[in-house]
């Protein structure tokens, strides 16, 4: 059974002593050093609050790896190589493979507005994950790698919380206003009139289907529509709204 801090008879310490199986927001992210490896390794640390009623925020560390500094107080992350990527053995690699190699349980969804949040940057970014919500599972896996002190290759279990399933957005509830249906292409989607006007002038003013997208996800309320967001990465869906 894992540890439950609300539940009188769950064991502190049992299964790593880490929440695990539940619904959390994404309150905050930050790149730096903690805690964690006594402050030696910089990390990605998300601010989980599970949704439950009386819960307190957890502190979730996801390694970057060697050589990976923050100079703008933790909004993003450099490399003196000039890497671009992280590695995927790495505690961000894995955060980041699962939701961008997942195909079931709305990651795909996840997966679109993390990459349009951080079109600029990638996932050196931080705040591409905040207002997310996702379930969370904790995971243990077999790692074998260098030690940073003897120089020799140690296999240990590592434990970490990772995102099971996506829930949603913080905060990106509809209007209460009319509906709308639109249909193209085969799709049938539902919204509210304000947004679904938005939707069809955007179709109408912007030059090919990614910036179509970047636009619509940039709508106030336009991401709370579950039927939305599953058509938009399709290319026909856009196609059929213009002339």
């Amino acid at each position: 059974m894992p540890y439950d801090e609300n539940d009188p008879w769950s064991l502190e310490g049992e299964g790593g002593g880490l929440k695990d199986d539940f619904d959390g927001k994404i309150v905050d992210a930050s790149f730096g050093r903690t805690q964690y490896n006594e402050g030696k390794t910089t990390v990605l640390t998300l601010t989980v609050l599970p949704t439950e009623p009386g819960a307190s925020a957890l502190s979730l560390f996801y390694p970057l790896g060697p050589g990976w500094e923050t100079y703008d107080g933790g909004k993003t992350v450099v490399h003196p190589d000039r890497k671009v990527a992280f590695n995927a053995n790495t505690g961000i690699g894995e955060l980041l493979r699962r939701v961008l190699r997942g195909t079931e349980n709305r990651m795909p969804q996840a997966k679109m507005i993390i990459q349009t949040r951080g079109k600029d940057v990638g996932p050196r970014a931080a705040n591409i994950w905040e207002g997310l919500i996702f379930h969370w599972n904790v995971d243990r896996q077999e790692k074998t790698f260098k030690d940073n002190g003897s120089g020799e290759m140690v296999t240990r279990t590592v434990t970490r919380t990772y995102p099971s399933a996506f829930v949603g957005v913080a905060d990106a509830e509809e209007p209460q206003d009319s509906s709308e249906t639109i249909v193209s292409a085969g799709h049938t989607v539902v919204l509210a009139s304000s947004i679904a006007g938005q939707v069809r002038k955007l179709a109408l003013t912007k030059p090919d289907h990614k910036s179509f997208v970047d636009a619509v996800i940039a709508v106030p309320g336009a991401l709370g529509n579950d039927e939305l967001v599953a058509v938009l990465p399709d290319e026909s869906f856009y196609a059929g709204l213009r002339p």
